[in-house]
């Protein structure tokens, strides 16, 4: 005789009168509580689905990055703060853009002149993507013949970047290879240079001097490792300006999180982590943070919002902990990459935050 297997299964399990078991399902992303039940009354599972409150924390990143704001993000920091989001279960990583400087490009003349006959050189040093632009539209003029020939020689021709920003901007916009990105700063970049081959005997200067397009406010780390050692010619070819709407942009954000405050006050103090870029970023930015957020009162206990800083380099994290600023750096990036960021700040959240 053939039995149902359905009935005689629903038969058998009715027969045991097992309690209910409730299993308790937590989708913190959406903000909801899903509760399945399973009985020997009903064999079939059944999903409730009601609202409930949960802890989800939302953690701002600003991200003072130069050239971003939020309708121009950078794509890379989007994604790594995605991809370690996934393992904060209780927390949300929102990245916000804003950009407290912006440039203008200078000695376009003389930088074209230098590039134009590169025999003359031993090699090029950059240290920012700014380095990278400057010598892109010096050779977009018109008066710059033959581009396609004048990089295939300079390709030939020792050339150092620091981080990986910049070594990927100079390979993408340029096609020039690069070595010393994994520098992370001018001063190792430097170091770098004087154990390369460009260096045989650190008595002997290279028969050539090295090329060095920078900012008219560059640090003195790479000349003064490099003196005597290396000849070197600096070629200012950009300067840093304030951007003008920099306080109107902090006030907006300061603004939302306060609203974001009242919408979820159970869920206090709203967390603001910034991470500064660039020295200059840093003295543009921190005195405007330290009207609209109050910095000096930011240990407050009874403080809404309270305000991380993080650098993302050496040479950042010096401007923040010196001269005017004597700020506290909550961490400092080992690299100077998205990926490693991401990764640094999630380690760091979960120390803070208890995870």
């Amino acid at each position: 005789m053939v039995h149902n297997s359905k009935t005689e299964f629903e038969r058998l399990i009715k027969s045991f009168r097992a309690p209910v078991t409730t299993v308790v399902v937590v989708q913190i992303r959406q903000g909801i509580c899903g509760k399945e039940q399973f009985s020997p009354d009903n064999p079939t599972v059944t999903r409730e689905v009601s609202t409930a409150t949960t802890t989800t924390r939302v953690v701002t990143v600003l991200l003072a990055k130069a050239e971003c704001s939020q309708s121009s993000p950078d794509e890379e920091f989007v994604r790594q703060f995605a991809r370690v989001e996934v393992s904060l279960s209780s927390v949300l990583l929102r990245p916000y853009f804003i950009s407290p400087i912006a440039f203008t490009f200078i000695n376009a003349d003389r930088l074209r002149d230098a590039l134009s006959r590169p025999e003359q050189w031993s090699g090029l040093a950059l240290t920012s993507g700014r380095c990278v632009e400057a010598i892109e539209r010096t050779l977009q003029l018109d008066d710059v013949p033959n581009r396609a020939e004048l990089l295939q020689r300079w390709s030939t021709l020792a050339i150092f970047t620091v981080g990986e920003a910049t070594r990927r901007r100079l390979l993408e916009r340029l096609g020039l290879q690069s070595t010393g990105h994994q520098s992370g700063d001018a001063s190792s970049l430097a170091s770098f240079i004087l154990s390369s081959s460009l260096v045989t005997d650190e008595k002997l200067l290279p028969p050539l001097p090295l090329l060095f397009p920078c900012s008219s406010i560059r640090s003195d780390a790479i000349s003064t490792t490099l003196e005597g050692k290396v000849a070197l010619e600096e070629i200012a070819c950009y300067q840093t300006v304030a951007n003008d709407r920099l306080e109107a942009e902090v006030q907006q954000l300061r603004s939302e999180l306060l609203e974001s405050a009242n919408r979820s006050p159970t869920i206090l103090p709203q967390l603001l982590i910034v991470v500064f870029f660039s020295p200059s970023g840093v003295d543009h930015l921190m005195p405007v943070l330290s009207r609209v957020f109050g910095l000096q009162r930011s240990d407050d206990d009874n403080s809404v919002i309270k305000v991380k800083l993080v650098a993302f380099g050496r040479s950042t994290a010096a401007r923040l902990e010196s001269g005017s600023q004597k700020a506290s750096v909550w961490f400092t990036a080992s690299r100077p990459t998205a990926e490693v960021l991401a990764d640094e700040l999630r380690a760091n959240l979960d120390t803070l935050l208890n995870l």
